[in-house]
């Protein structure tokens, strides 16, 4: 009877795997095809579509088209561990490993660590850029280390972070910053701080190494029992089961979300997808996935393929097996350079650039949308300009801390920028 389960599940599954493989195309890459090392740590996209991925133990590579071009140590990157990739806003990438952090700008390549640079800790874990192209690193047993380009800053438990072991962070559609860590979730508003364990929230397990928010806001935590979802008020933790593997048994190590609104996790023995409705298990037995542990990295690129990220192997999941298209440039008519620093006590320079001469008003608001300050409001000839905020509001008194937005108006044109004030 064993025997006859057994056959009845893997007939199964290749009838499932028949019905997938009709509407999409699955392509595996392996150190045969030009990968450097086959355990797939972290993917990203650049501006023209080129994907990058870092492996462990063989650096970084990235892949145009057909052609792939590998970087490691002998490039300049400080180690082959290459676990955390992240691009900035000038195109620079960003690597995070466990002997600190290299950065790539297309020619060069410079490492910060701690001994020259105040990262708080070279085993980094985790990388996220936000729109004021601040570089955010989370840190295994230090906080979180913020790099503008200029200055640093460090948010840690002594700051009311959950834990110093910081695995996932990600920013909502509100301008505040989550935090996976090992011992549960921290948020940050840039004002106030509230921390989500499984004693005070729907969480199922306080190890939360995946972090997702959807265009809809809503928070998916992958954590050491499976995945739940907070909409702001209500906690749910899906009880997904397959004829392969249960949800909640195992550690969701990645997330992300397809443009068809369907959610994919990558977890600790396969990887899942959820329509909404319905979730689906794919493994070894029922799709063309070779390993069944380790699913590190799940990344949606610019066409809505699934690039997947295994301890054995790298996938791709696409409707269908065209090359890569390039994102054409957008030209930029007027650009804000950034604030430093950012974040910033008590006071922060602003850049920004005008194409030809107009009237310009600058104006900043709180989080709530209310104007507390004009900068500025006159005519302004063309080129690089910077103005000083002190962090007071028109009458003189101090602002408190929290996310402020710089917003430039000229002639037809307005643009924003967010900036954090820390007291």
């Amino acid at each position: 009877m064993k025997i006859i389960r057994v056959f009845l599940m893997i007939f199964m599954g290749c009838m499932l795997a028949a019905n997938v493989y009709a509407q999409e195309f699955w392509k595996n890459y392996s150190t045969e095809d030009g990968l450097p090392a086959n355990e797939i740590r972290a993917i990203a996209e650049d501006a023209n579509g080129i994907k990058w991925f870092g492996t462990d133990g063989g650096g970084v590579a990235k892949l145009d088209g057909d052609t792939w071009t590998v970087y490691d140590e002998r490039d300049g990157l400080i180690y082959n561990n290459a676990r955390e990739l992240a691009f900035d806003k000038d195109g620079v990438l960003w690597v995070g490993t466990p002997r600190g952090v290299s950065s790539f700008d297309g020619n060069k390549w410079t490492t910060y660590t701690t001994e020259n640079s105040e990262l708080t800790s070279n085993h980094v874990t985790s990388i996220v850029v936000d729109e004021a192209n601040v570089k955010w690193f989370g840190t295994y047993g230090k906080g979180v280390s913020c790099y503008n380009g200029t200055t640093w800053e460090t948010l840690s438990s002594k700051n009311r972070l959950a834990d110093d072991y910081v695995i996932a962070i990600a920013f909502d559609r509100d301008g505040a910053v989550w935090f996976g860590t090992h011992n549960g979730i921290s948020k940050y508003d840039g004002t106030s701080w509230v921390t989500y364990t499984t004693e005070n929230s729907g969480l199922p397990n306080n190890f939360v190494p995946a972090i997702f928010i959807d265009k809809d806001n809503i928070k998916w935590f992958g954590t050491a029992n499976g995945i739940t979802r907070y909409d702001g008020e209500n906690w749910k933790v899906f009880s997904a089961q397959s004829d392969y593997d249960i949800l909640e048994d195992r550690t969701v190590l990645s997330i992300n979300m397809d443009n068809d609104g369907v959610l994919w996790c990558g977890t600790s023995t396969g990887l899942w997808s959820f329509d909404g409705e319905f979730w689906k298990s794919y493994t070894q037995y029922n799709s063309e996935l070779k390993g069944e542990s380790g699913f590190w990295s799940v990344y949606i690129d610019s066409n809505s393929d699934k690039w997947i990220g295994a301890n054995n192997m790298l996938t791709k999941i696409g409707g269908k097996s065209t090359p890569l298209q390039k994102r054409s440039a957008i030209p930029i008519q007027m650009k804000i350079t950034g604030n430093f620093p950012n974040p910033f006590n008590p006071s922060t320079t602003i850049e920004y650039y005008l194409p030809e001469k107009e009237f310009v008003k600058i104006s900043i608001y709180n989080i709530t949308g209310q104007r507390i300050r004009t900068l500025l409001s006159q005519e302004m000839p063309g080129g690089t300009h910077s103005i000083v905020w002190n962090g007071e509001n028109d009458l003189g008194s101090t602002a408190a801390s929290g996310i402020y937005i710089f917003k430039l108006e000229a002639g037809k044109t307005a643009m924003s920028h967010r900036m954090m004030l820390v007291r």
